[in-house]
């Protein structure tokens, strides 16, 4: 096992490191050698902004991922646009969590952008309307369970791959 010895920064004589605690280094001293103590103050506004920035950064790899061939038909703002507004439509049903709302992306691509709404789909609006099931992960399983069970059904009768399906359209 390696130890801090043998790293950069601890092969270093006292003379060579710069002063501070390795996480402090490079700030300008002040007032006889006192660090600045300003502390950087994050809102909560601010926060959610960076996970919803970080969340849809995460889902735009996981699509390009799991659907190359509809995100190769998109440019970065339509993909952008398309994962927004899955991410809308998916806390207009109720659906808050991340692994929730890409579950509900993932189905946007896998059946179309309005599958929630679409005639040829009434399993899905039934399973979105139903809140008799007060738990939203439950709903969004058994609608993901759906949406496969009818992948598969039609990937059948047509002799294509699951896969096949187009994106948000």
């Amino acid at each position: 096992m390696a130890s801090l010895r043998n790293s950069s920064v601890g092969a270093m004589s006292s003379s060579q490191r710069p002063p501070g605690p390795p996480g402090l280094r490079g700030l300008t001293p002040h007032r006889k050698g006192t660090l600045i103590d300003r502390v950087l103050v994050i809102r909560d506004d601010q926060m959610r902004a960076i996970g919803q920035a970080m969340f849809q950064g995460w889902m735009r790899d996981h699509l390009r991922r799991y659907f190359p061939d509809q995100c190769s038909r998109m440019d970065q703002p339509a993909l952008r646009r398309a994962i927004s507004d899955g991410i809308a439509k998916a806390h207009s049903h109720g659906f808050v969590n991340e692994a929730d709302c890409c579950r509900y992306v993932d189905m946007m691509f896998a059946l179309g952008r309005n599958f929630d709404t679409d005639p040829a789909l009434p399993w899905a609006a039934d399973i979105l309307s139903d809140f008799s099931i007060t738990d939203p992960s439950t709903r969004i399983e058994m609608l993901h369970e759906a949406a496969c069970e009818h992948l598969r059904a039609g990937a059948a009768e047509t002799g294509n791959s699951v896969e096949a399906r187009g994106g948000p359209r």
